[in-house]
């Protein structure tokens, strides 16, 4: 990523980031690479049952979606199923549109680096320490993949940041509240 970063001619820039592009927007921060860096439920804090769980629940995600794929856009119709399939990553994914929780799910099953980058994280853990810059950490008080006792522990092992709870909000908050999350990034880029 710093590499596409310096590609792109983009000098230490703001960067915000969910999951395991939180991870990422940390580990860019950790290295100076950004100028400050918000990042959402990031991965990197769980314990050992947690991030088994998280690997596992992903996996079960991806299968359960190429399996019932062809059914989809007619189960995809009831606002229950909605919730049963999005319950983890969504708050409230019965709000979802059906049409937008077809496409989500087609953007799981077409993600070329899924399989090739889920491994990487079962040994992944963020250090402790300070960061050289300024950060914010939000994770969602609803959030059923990254568990919010991981934000408990991103506490402690990056006290020097700023954490936030988005208050009911999933593992993907941008669908659940994207002004609270668009605030959070906010107040984080301004924080340099």
């Amino acid at each position: 990523m710093a590499r596409c970063l310096a590609e792109l001619e983009l000098e230490r820039p703001h960067v915000a980031g969910n999951s395991l592009g939180g991870a990422v927007a940390l580990e860019l921060a950790r290295h100076g690479a950004v100028a400050s860096v918000t990042a959402i439920s990031p991965a990197g804090f769980w314990s050992g049952l947690e991030r088994r769980f998280a690997h596992r629940s992903l996996r079960a995600s991806w299968a359960i979606s190429r399996r019932i794929r062809p059914y989809a856009p007619r189960l995809l119709g009831r606002p229950r199923m909605r919730r049963l399939l999005y319950g983890q990553m969504f708050a409230h994914p019965q709000g979802l549109a059906p049409g937008e929780a077809l496409a989500r799910m087609d953007v799981l099953l077409r993600g070329d680096g899924f399989h090739t980058t889920l491994p990487h994280l079962i040994g992944y853990s963020f250090p402790a320490g300070d960061l050289p810059v300024p950060a914010t950490i939000a994770w969602g008080t609803r959030d059923a993949l990254l568990l919010p006792t991981q934000a408990r522990r991103a506490r402690r092992r990056l006290s020097s940041a700023r954490h936030i709870w988005l208050h009911g909000c999933g593992h993907v908050p941008m669908s659940d509240d994207r002004d609270q999350v668009a605030a959070a990034i906010l107040r984080g880029s301004a924080a340099q």
